[in-house]
């Protein structure tokens, strides 16, 4: 890729220096929005093996204000996060001549995606929300809580993610914090506060059958709420589904922005038999 279709720079928003990074030069603008820590979540995506079709989307790539290169201030916690992260997110895509652009989102970041297609539905085209979760269960916490020390993650985790922090002592600090956050979050947003239903433009929820951090219940849910949305499930994903099957991920987000992956009918054996609802599988 030519420098031309690749640089990074920042934006001054509300006291926030956001960071991005443009990829491509496709006509479809896509924002992607990591989950928390930062834009490596994306690696396959921009830089591995199964890159997203840089013909095909101009790609915004961000870190979330007070994560990675979004700083200093760092992270600030409480009710109004994620209103802050949407409304830093709008104005930078129309500081960068974006009015109309679809979004591409995971874990943490995938709760901004919901809240800009709340917020700002004419600038929304459609989203993509994979591994989402709108409640944090007990198994979740958990699962967290067991993350708190970043001595127990994986080396090429960590390594990757000193690319943006420098120094793992400070990934630990903004990592505690987060843990902390989560430990309060149902109390922060509680699901009947939430304006889902008022989403106008296409979702797709991508989800890992063995994703520990969200239960099939979540995802049946917020697929009722949003009228136009449909689910794209992996058998044997997990919450990083979109690196495990990188290759799979490429087509499905690259077939749905073209207007391409079609629902095909697989009843969940634990619903209904009036639920009605449609799914998609890899093969």
């Amino acid at each position: 890729m030519s420098d031309e279709e690749s640089f990074s720079s920042s934006v001054s928003v509300n006291g926030w220096s956001v960071w991005y990074e443009k990829f491509g030069s496709g006509p479809k603008p896509l924002l992607l929005i990591p989950g928390a820590i930062g834009r490596t979540d994306f690696y396959h995506q921009l830089e591995g093996d199964n890159v997203l079709d840089f013909d095909l989307v101009t790609i915004i790539a961000v870190e979330l204000p007070g994560w990675g290169r979004s700083r200093p201030p760092v992270r600030k916690y409480g009710t109004g996060v994620y209103d802050n992260d949407a409304q830093c997110l709008y104005e930078l895509m129309k500081e960068l001549g974006f009015d109309k652009y679809s979004i591409l989102s995971w874990s943490d970041g995938a709760k901004v995606a919901l809240l800009m297609a709340t917020l700002y539905p004419e600038s929304i085209e459609s989203v993509i929300l994979t591994s989402v979760y709108t409640y944090i269960s007990n198994e979740s916490l958990k699962l967290l809580l067991s993350s708190q020390s970043v001595d127990n993650w994986h080396k090429d985790k960590l390594e990757s993610y000193i690319k943006s922090y420098g120094k793992k002592e400070v990934i630990q600090q903004l990592w505690t914090k987060f843990i902390k956050f989560a430990e309060y979050y149902n109390q922060y947003f509680p699901e009947s506060k939430n304006n889902y239903h008022l989403i106008k433009c296409r979702v797709l929820i991508v989800y890992g059958e063995k994703d520990k951090m969200c239960e099939l219940s979540q995802i049946t849910k917020l697929k009722k709420t949003i009228k136009r949305s449909i689910i794209y499930r992996f058998p044997n994903g997990e919450h990083n589904c979109h690196q495990k099957y990188s290759t799979i991920f490429k087509d499905v987000v690259e077939d749905y922005l073209m207007g391409r992956l079609k629902e095909e009918e697989d009843k969940d054996p634990n619903s209904g038999p009036n639920d009605g609802l449609e799914y998609m599988r890899y093969k």
